[in-house]
This record gives C-alpha cells, sequence and structure tokens, in this order.
C-alpha cells in the first residue's frame, strides 16, 4: 500500500512540474525594438559636419589652412573604407599657450592634425 502511494504522489508531482515547464517554455520571447538602420547620404560634407556637431572652429581652421579636408573628403566620399577623426573641442586648444600653435609651420600643423585621424 505504502509503494502504491508513492507510486501516485510521484506521478502526481511529475505531472504538475512538467505541465509548469511546459508553460514556461510555450510563452512567446519578447522582442525588443530592432534599430533602423538608415542609408548612409551620397555626399558628406566634412566642413559642414564639423561646424554643426560641436566647437570645433580651431582644428577646422588647421584642417582647411593645410588642405587635408581634401584628402579628408576625398576619402569619406570617393572610396568604400571611410575616415575616422578624433576632434578635439576648441576647450581643448583653449588651454593652449597662445604661441604654441602660432608658431608652428604649415607641416607641423599637417603632422600635428594626422594624430587625430585613421583612415580605415
Amino acid at each position: 500500500m505504502a509503494s502504491r502511494l508513492f507510486f501516485v504522489v510521484s506521478s502526481v508531482l511529475l505531472l504538475l512540474c512538467s505541465s509548469a515547464l511546459a508553460q514556461k517554455t510555450a510563452s512567446p520571447p519578447s522582442l525588443s525594438p530592432t534599430p533602423v538602420l538608415t542609408p548612409a547620404p551620397d555626399y558628406v560634407n566634412l566642413t559642414e559636419l564639423l561646424n554643426m556637431a560641436g566647437p570645433f572652429h580651431t582644428f577646422l581652421d588647421k584642417i582647411l589652412s593645410t588642405k587635408v579636408i581634401e584628402t579628408l573628403q576625398n576619402q569619406a566620399n570617393n572610396t568604400e573604407e571611410g575616415v575616422t577623426i578624433f576632434v578635439p573641442k576648441d576647450s581643448a586648444f583653449a588651454s593652449l599657450k597662445k604661441p604654441s600653435l602660432s608658431n608652428l609651420t604649415s607641416d607641423h600643423i599637417f603632422s600635428c592634425v594626422h594624430v587625430f585621424i585613421i583612415f580605415i
């Protein structure tokens, strides 16, 4: 009799556990919203982008004066690779002593500017 009671209790517990597991696995997975990718523009104007994105006027003046902007525009618009530019804000340049930038030659500025650019 005891074995029969043990069998009945075990069977009931097994059925309860299996139905609880079935309910857990049967619920649909929660779907998170998928971000929508927008296509890249046909042409990127880096001068306009840097003017709009933040206070990057000092860096922009330097890449314009050394004609590095032409290389960057070409890389951004005419190649598949692209370019990454780490642009320091004007406040970073403001902390420098005033003669430090004005004493640089075009070649020095050209070399300094390239530290902030990664051609991909």
